[in-house]
């Protein structure tokens, strides 16, 4: 038994250490964010080449290009810096309205403008929003305004152009990547062709509902390993009683199924404990 679990630990841990790499080996097929982004041309921002080698006045609305041959052919800074504002300004910060649905979207609905959950639009609602990584819950409701709710994590390019990679194969070169969530994995593999993580929100209003959350998700948690534990030790030890012909192995089984059922007798009394202090406890 103890082999088996120290196995399971060791699993959820490489699998965790394996988890940021298998993310970057697939940061290639990261795709545009599907709600208000920035895709420009290469060739609208790219440092024009002349014949001559003096710098000339552009009479458009781009002010200053550089014709000088060793310049051809990069980013103009000042273009893209100006081109990278007016985005921000006036395309996407205008544009993306958080809380368009209304109250209570916080964890459980897309933003309606950018097609993912916000973490924008838990503050207009006035909530906190801790976000855990390496450890996933489930989905757990102490009220309406504090709950731990699951996501998935993705990521996008939020502004950036095509471009072409070493085997001359259409490729995203992003400038602005930014995480973005989904309440379930279906719609984030749909709308991200990079890979999605299962995370977990744990969403409060202050810091004592955040801290009421942990231990709940905590407690919760416990009482389930050891719920299995025990309940695994009850059918594994009745069969070996069963089986087993000699009467050390049978008085040894038997007291493992009492621990077990002592074990169970405790989590409940804890439980009825925490219940009689806090009622809403479980919900």
């Amino acid at each position: 038994m103890r082999r088996f679990v120290l196995y399971i630990v060791l699993t959820q841990v490489v699998l965790a250490l394996l988890m940021p790499t298998a993310l970057a080996a697939d940061e290639m097929t990261m795709g545009f964010c599907q709600g208000p982004h920035l895709e420009y041309d290469i060739l609208d921002v790219t440092v024009q080449e002349s014949s001559t080698s003096s710098s000339t006045t552009d009479t458009s609305e781009e002010t200053v290009v550089d014709t000088s041959k060793e310049n051809a052919g990069e980013v103009d800074p000042l273009k893209k810096d100006l081109l990278l504002d007016d985005f921000y300004e006036n395309e996407y910060k205008k544009t993306v309205k958080y809380s368009e649905l209304g109250k209570d979207t916080c964890g459980t609905a897309e933003n309606s403008t950018t097609g993912y959950l916000e973490k924008g639009d838990c503050s207009l609602e006035g909530k906190i929003v801790t976000e855990l990584v390496e450890f996933n819950a489930s989905n757990i409701t102490l009220d309406e305004d504090n709950k731990v709710v699951t996501v998935y994590a993705s990521s996008c390019c939020l502004v950036g152009y095509m471009g072409l990679n070493s085997d001359m194969e259409d490729e995203i070169k992003c400038d602005d990547v930014r995480t973005v969530y989904s309440t379930d994995y279906v719609g984030c593999t749909m709308n991200n062709p990079a890979p999605c993580e299962k995370r977990t929100w744990i969403i409060g209003t202050s810091g004592m509902s955040l801290l009421k959350l942990t231990v709940k998700y905590l407690y919760v948690w416990a009482a389930g390993i050891v719920g299995t534990v025990a309940l695994v030790t009850i059918i594994y030890n009745g069969i070996k009683i069963s089986l087993s012909g000699v009467s050390g192995d049978v008085s040894a089984a038997r007291d493992k199924i009492l621990q077990a059922i002592m074990a169970i007798v405790l989590l409940f009394l804890s439980s009825l404990l925490l219940y009689t202090i806090n009622p809403t406890f479980f919900g």
